[in-house]
Formats: structure tokens, C-alpha cells, sequence
């Protein structure tokens, strides 16, 4: 249920997508879609967040919430039934 009212909350407050998916690389380099909830506007450039020099012009004020209470990574849930990732406990990020 959360992830349901996580995800008409980011439809309904931005334009585009729910999801953000991005390619990544896995166990021996197997490239997986990573799935979480969007929380940057769907005219962010599609380059690393680190290069973007004004960040927080792309960033949605709902995205601001979920980036800092780490609800954005919920749907990674799904990569890891799929086994894509693994569940890691008590590292920070």
C-alpha cells in the first residue's frame, strides 16, 4: 500500500514517469534496470547527478521528502526478488 501512495503522490505532484530506471551492472558485471520512485523533473539532463551543477532546480519538492527519507528506493524491493540486487543492512549511503 505505501508503494501505491508513494506513486500516485509523485504522479499527481510532476510530470513523467513514476519510476526512474536506470541500467546498472551486477554480479559479474550482468547489467540489471534498477528501478526507484522519480524524484527529479523529467527536464533533468540525462547525465550523472554529479555533474549537474544546479541539482536542486531539478529535484520536485515531493522528491526532496522521499531522496531524504529513502522511500525513492522502495521499487529496488522488486530488483531484489528478482535477485538483480542483494538487501544490504547497516551501511550508509
Amino acid at each position: 500500500m505505501p508503494l501505491l501512495i508513494i506513486a500516485l503522490i509523485v504522479k499527481l505532484t510532476s510530470k513523467g514517469p513514476i519510476l526512474f530506471i536506470q541500467e546498472r551492472y551486477g554480479r559479474n558485471s550482468r547489467p540489471f534496470k534498477l528501478y526507484k520512485f522519480r524524484s527529479m523533473t523529467d527536464s533533468t539532463p540525462q547525465i550523472a547527478n554529479s555533474k549537474v551543477t544546479d541539482i536542486q532546480n531539478y529535484i520536485t519538492p515531493f522528491g526532496i521528502f522521499i531522496g531524504k527519507t529513502s522511500l525513492d528506493e522502495l521499487p529496488q524491493l522488486w530488483n531484489i526478488i528478482k535477485k538483480d540486487m542483494r538487501f544490504i543492512v547497516g551501511q550508509d549511503h
